[in-house]
C-alpha cells in the first residue's frame, strides 16, 4: 500500500495520522512502520500484570498485560483487508501512544509523553557513546520483518543526530569483558521472558556466585518493582531467591567489619599519639602501615 501516493493517503486516513505527518514518499512509510514496531517493544517491556506508569514515565497508567489488550484490539478487526488491518495497528499502538484517550491523532516521532521523549533521547545518546548494542529481526522467531543490523547506518544516524560517533563497536566488551564474565561475584541476573531484552542476559549460571534467574512471567525488572498483589508466582520466588544471595553476601562482608574497626580504632590512637610529631614523618609512618585508604576515607 505504501508504494504509490494513493495507498499512502490511505493508509495515513487509515492509521488517523495528524495533518503534519501524512506519508509522502517511501521513506516515510518506513518511519511509520518502524514506529508502530517500537510500540510493540515498549508494550512487551511494560506488559505488567497489573495497570502501572513506568513506560509512561509517570504520565499515566497502561493496561495490565498491555500487549494482550493490543492483540485484542487487533482481533477485533472482521475484515483483514488492508485499510481495516492499518486502523487496527493504529488502534494497537495506541495503547501506548494514546493511553490517556486523549490523542486525536498519531505522529509518527513522538513518545507517549514528553518525559519518554526525553528518556528516549537520554538512551540513544548513550547508544552512540558507548553502548552499541546490534539487534535485528529475523521475521522467523518473531512476529516482524527481517531486518538485519547495519552497522553503517547505525553509526551515521549517531552522526546525524547527536554530531558523535561510537568511541568503539566493541567497548563495552572491552571495558566489562562482554560474556567473559567469570572473574566477577555476587551478581544475581535476573531476566524477565516477557520482556524483549532477555535475549541479551545471562540465562544460565556463571559460577556459584553468579546466578541466573529466568523468570516466564516477568517482564521489563519487574522483580525490582514494589510488592503487588497481582504479582505472579515465578517473580515472588525470584525475589525470594534475590534476597537469599544478598543476604549471604552481607554475613560475609559483616564478618570482616569487626577486624576493620578494630585497625581503624588502632590507628586513631596512633593518631593521637603521634600529633605532636612532624606531619611528613607521620605521613611516612601511615604509608608503612598501610593506612592511607582509611586517612583518605576519614577525610573525605
Amino acid at each position: 500500500m505504501g508504494s504509490d501516493a494513493g495507498g499512502r493517503a490511505d493508509i495515513s486516513t487509515a492509521m488517523k495520522l495528524c495533518p503534519d505527518n501524512q506519508l509522502k514518499s517511501k521513506e516515510d512509510v518506513v518511519k511509520l512502520r518502524d514506529y508502530l514496531a517500537s510500540a510493540w517493544d515498549y508494550l512487551a517491556m511494560g506488559n505488567f500484570p497489573y495497570p502501572s506508569s513506568y513506560m509512561t514515565n509517570g504520565a499515566g497508567d497502561l493496561p495490565a498485560y498491555p500487549v494482550r489488550v493490543a492483540c485484542d484490539i487487533i482481533m477485533e478487526q472482521d475484515v483483514w483487508d488492508g485499510v481495516k488491518l492499518m486502523t487496527g495497528l493504529a488502534d494497537a499502538a495506541g495503547v501506548l501512544y494514546n493511553f490517556s484517550g486523549q490523542v486525536e491523532c498519531l505522529a509518527p516521532g513522538t513518545g507517549p509523553s514528553p518525559e519518554s521523549d526525553e528518556d528516549a533521547n537520554f538512551w540513544d545518546y548513550q547508544w552512540c557513546t558507548e553502548m552499541v548494542m546490534p539487534a535485528s529481526r529475523d521475521g522467523v522467531t518473531d512476529m516482524f520483518w527481517k531486518e538485519t543490523f547495519n552497522l553503517t547506518a547505525a553509526v551515521e544516524n549517531c552522526r546525524n543526530t547527536w554530531g558523535v560517533e561510537p568511541r568503539s563497536t566493541v567497548w563495552a566488551t572491552t571495558q566489562w569483558g562482554g560474556r567473559d564474565i567469570a572473574a566477577g561475584s555476587n551478581i544475581v541476573f535476573s531476566s524477565g521472558l516477557l520482556d524483549p531484552w532477555h535475549g541479551g542476559g545471562v540465562m544460565e549460571d556463571v559460577s556459584k556466585s553468579l546466578i541466573a534467574l529466568v523468570i516466564p512471567e516477568g517482564a521489563h525488572h519487574l522483580d525490582l518493582m514494589f510488592s503487588h498483589p497481582l504479582d505472579p508466582t515465578s517473580v515472588i520466588d525470584a525475589r525470594t531467591t534475590e534476597l537469599k544471595h544478598i543476604k549471604k553476601w552481607i554475613k560475609h562482608a559483616s564478618k570482616r567489619v569487626p577486624q576493620q574497626l578494630e585497625r581503624l580504632m588502632w590507628w586513631e590512637a596512633q593518631q593521637q599519639h603521634q600529633q605532636h610529631q612532624p606531619q611528613q614523618k607521620w605521613h611516612q609512618q601511615k604509608e608503612r602501615l598501610g593506612l592511607g585508604l582509611w586517612d583518605a576515607w576519614l577525610t573525605g
